[in-house]
């Protein structure tokens, strides 16, 4: 996984101590990366296929860990802005699961 960027590591930071005021009492989580997530129904961005012709994008409900998995959160954010309704999160690893935070101003 690519290191972060100075202006990625502040929201990411920013996204664990969010995690760790909303479940008090869990480690400090890992960064994994950045996902397209659709908050409204609770699904993540699974598969992104883009041609001339078309673009293709299947959607996982519910399970973070399934999501696509960005390195960059610059191309994260041109996929959401794709699709009406999505945002980007930060995927988030703690000893039990993954877990999706969004990110403030995404």
């Amino acid at each position: 996984m690519a290191k972060l960027l100075e202006h990625e590591a502040v929201k990411v930071e920013a996204a664990q101590a969010a995690l760790q005021a909303k479940l008090p009492g869990i480690d400090s989580p890992s960064y994994v990366a950045f996902v397209v997530w659709l908050p409204a129904s609770d699904e993540f961005l699974h598969k992104h296929d883009k041609n001339n012709d078309a673009t293709v994008y299947q959607w996982v409900k519910g399970i973070p860990a399934a999501a696509k998995w960005f390195p960059r959160l610059k191309r994260a954010k041109a996929i959401a802005a794709e699709k009406e309704g999505a945002v980007v999160a930060v995927l988030l690893e703690t000893e039990k699961q993954y877990m999706a935070m969004e990110l403030e101003n995404s």
